[in-house]
């Protein structure tokens, strides 16, 4: 008695748009006149992909209610095993240490002081002890940089390379520092020359504001101090989500110019 509610923006066969959902499937050099003739233009024929429950049975579809909507076929598939996410690797953009073993000391230390150093530049830094090396959320991995190094990248508008492929969105675990940063601008490019462009607030590691698009991950009950100590309160590690056009094939993901925008992993997810 349960239903599916689906959503689907579909090109004219003249005219492709490339909707997300959307790919060429078939594409003609021409089409048939009523006359007998040929119409010498690029024709196409699109295909579509819907995710239903798999732990449900199905019993029929309900077609839009427009005659300008044709179907040709369908057919139903069960993909128990659909391919595997993809790590992003990080390691060579990899600016700040923002992650210590607990009784590490980081910064510029002298016998008596440390100064400086850590994920915020100013002497604090995440527990790796908390963190660990590696964090599953809503089943999707993600792997960290390892710990009492450069492990985490600051923004600075870089161009980060992505693993070439078809994905529906690229995830990313990531804090800011300094005070929350708000609307920061990311964006994704595809190989097909065009990209898509994101707009995040991120929230302070220390206070979270719940912003749209983030989810409050890894909550830490201390960070570690450049001296060796702990500050005793809860910190936090976000995750952010971006949807992207699954017919494209990504290309890199440029970050914004914000140094307070520390992003730890990411992980394209198909």
């Amino acid at each position: 008695g349960t239903s599916t509610t689906i959503s689907q923006s579909l090109s004219d066969w003249f005219s492709p748009q490339n909707y997300a959902g959307e790919s060429k499937a078939v594409t003609m050099a021409y089409r048939n006149n009523p006359d007998g003739s040929k119409d010498n233009r690029s024709f196409y024929l699109y295909g579509y992909s819907f995710a239903i429950n798999g732990a449900k049975t199905v019993a029929s579809v309900t077609l839009p209610s427009t005659r300008n909507v044709v179907v040709l076929a369908y057919a139903l598939s069960n993909n128990t095993s659909p391919p595997p996410a993809s790590p992003v690797s990080l390691s060579s953009a990899f600016t700040r240490g923002g992650a210590y073993t607990d009784g590490s000391k980081f910064g510029n230390c002298s016998p008596t002081s440390c100064t400086g150093g850590g994920l915020d530049n100013v002497g604090y830094a995440f527990s790796a002890t908390l963190l660990g090396a590696s964090t599953t959320f809503n089943s999707v991995a993600y792997t960290y940089g390892a710990a009492n190094a450069n492990n985490a990248v600051s923004a600075a508008g870089q161009t980060l390379n992505l693993p070439a492929g078809q994905f529906s969105s690229l995830r990313m675990m990531a804090t800011a520092v300094n005070g929350n940063q708000t609307s920061q601008a990311f964006k994704v490019n595809y190989t097909d020359g065009t990209s898509a462009n994101f707009t995040q607030s991120m929230s302070d590691w220390f206070s979270p504001q719940a912003y749209a698009g983030e989810i409050d991950a890894v909550p830490m009950s201390y960070r570690d101090t450049n001296n060796g100590g702990r500050d005793s309160r809860s910190f936090h590690l976000y995750n952010y989500v971006f949807a992207l056009n699954n017919v494209k094939t990504v290309q890199s993901v440029v970050l914004p110019s914000n140094a307070n925008g520390e992003v730890f992993a990411m992980t394209l997810v198909p």
